[in-house]
């Protein structure tokens, strides 16, 4: 044997005796770290995979096996007759490659875990009919129309929602098997759950069937600080934002009413009171289907009932006009609410705040119907968007700065509550009828034509309770 020979045979197994040093000091570290001494001790050369690898059972019989042919590997590098350093690199080489089986194994768990929740149960969890996702691309993006105030809708408003058999209807509270997929807890939950169903694609339009979009119309800036502009008049929200109380306190005004026997601080009206949404689970329409109902128990009078519901609990004496000002003709609405509203006040002149609730429609250029929607707390919700009038086109309204300040701190309430909730504020030339109210006037729109009424229900509330603390504090 050669000098050279005697030098690599020497080198080789003082390496295997340091590997195996190395090995065996390791592995008696990690078994005295393990929280049960029982089990099988974990060699430092197992790869990341088996580290992972969620079922004891097999971490056993895994575990032996790639040991052998790890020692086999490196046995047979050793007996390379190649320089060291060439066998050190092989050995780097072999351990990136195990670490890289070790992530992709990883990856693969991670993707199974994902795909373990059913595609069925997800949109269920959404009040979405359980189709497969359909291949068609979702249509160009929304056109928001913000409720067409002077167009005549000639529609029948004798309709009445049903859950009819032309549509796969889903429990809206059915969410419990994606909630328990999710562990992260209920913000990750929400975030996860939108996502979802953002990503849900409708059906193709055929039959004269058109689809229901999920979409996320919510405004962006931070306190929901965005709007837009129908008129010239030049606003800054920050300041809105920053300005003090303009009204007087609820317990300042109760005492002004104490000798009267009901003394109303709200008033709710519904200028288009038939407005309705579409029926739980519905991800198509028929151009029959128009969206209105006299029902007051599924159009958005409802919906108001939610809030006048909330602010007598809270003690803010609330009187709500179930009148659907719109029943009769849909173009003399807002006359009809004109002369309601000053009617109740003659009646009431306790009445501070004026609000007028009703359910938005955007719908796409291709029909299809969109629908704003977020997650809170595990469930879908409607998205929210205040309209207020203004002066601009020549109404008497000096005091609308007033109603737009109480919209900006509304907003910047509900985005603290959840920034996926608001829409952008709308401030428009008319007046709305806002005019009339001794403090302020907002027109209120829960949702829209896509949205379900549980959805409107759950956005209403949240906007009262929001609302209710203004009002309290004298905003």
């Amino acid at each position: 044997m050669s000098g050279n020979d005697k030098q690599d045979l020497y080198n080789n197994e003082s390496t295997e005796k340091i590997i195996n040093t190395q090995s065996s000091t390791q592995s008696d570290s990690i078994a005295e770290e393990s929280p049960d001494n029982t089990k099988s001790k974990v060699k430092a050369n197992t790869p990341v995979l088996l580290l992972l690898n969620p079922e004891p059972e097999r971490i056993n019989t895994q575990n032996l096996s790639n040991k052998s042919r790890a020692s086999n590997l490196s046995s047979a590098i050793n007996r390379l007759h190649i320089s060291n350093r060439i066998k050190k690199f092989l050995r780097y080489l072999f351990r990136a490659f195990l670490y890289l089986l070790g992530a992709v194994a990883v990856l693969s768990l991670l993707t199974s875990a994902f795909s373990a929740v059913p595609a069925e149960s997800i949109y269920s969890a959404f009040v979405l009919s359980a189709i497969p996702p359909s291949s068609a691309k979702n249509s160009e993006s929304p056109v928001d129309d913000n409720t067409k105030l002077d167009k005549d809708d000639n529609t029948n408003t004798n309709i009445k929602d049903s859950e009819s058999d032309n549509y796969n209807v889903r429990d809206a509270e059915d969410f419990s098997s994606l909630a328990e997929w999710i562990k992260s807890g209920s913000s990750a939950r929400d975030e996860a759950l939108r996502a979802a169903l953002y990503a849900y694609k409708p059906p193709e339009a055929k039959d004269g069937k058109y689809p229901i979009i999920p979409v996320d119309l919510s405004a962006k800036n931070e306190y929901g600080l965005s709007f837009s502009n129908e008129t010239t008049l030049k606003i800054d929200l920050s300041n809105y934002l920053a300005a003090p109380a303009f009204a007087q306190s609820l317990d300042i005004i109760k005492d002004e009413n104490e000798s009267t026997d009901f003394a109303p601080i709200v008033l709710i009206v519904h200028t288009h009171g038939t407005e309705s949404y579409a029926p739980a689970g519905a991800v198509t329409y028929s151009t029959g289907d128009n969206a209105r109902s006299t029902d007051i128990t599924k159009n958005v009078v409802a919906v108001g009932a939610v809030m006048a519901e909330y602010f007598n609990s809270v003690g803010i004496p609330t009187v709500h006009c179930k009148e659907m000002l719109d029943k009769d003709s849909y173009r003399d609405a807002y006359a009809k609410e004109a002369e309601t509203i000053k009617a109740y006040i003659k009646e009431y002149p306790s009445i501070k705040y004026v609000f007028d609730v009703h359910r938005d429609s955007v719908i796409g250029s291709n029909y299809e119907k969109y629908r704003p929607v977020t997650v809170i707390g595990g469930k879908t919700v409607a998205q929210f968007m205040c309209v207020v009038g203004s002066n601009f086109k020549g109404a008497d309204h000096d005091g609308w700065e007033n109603c737009f300040g109480l919209a900006v701190k509304l907003q910047a309430r509900l985005w603290e509550r959840s920034s996926s909730l608001v829409r952008r504020i709308s401030l428009r030339g008319a007046s709305y009828n806002q005019q009339y109210a001794d403090y302020a006037s907002l027109l209120l729109e829960i949702g829209s034509c896509g949205n379900t009424l549980d959805e409107a229900k759950r956005c209403a509330r949240i906007v009262a309770e929001e609302l209710s603390h203004l009002i309290i504090n004298g905003w």
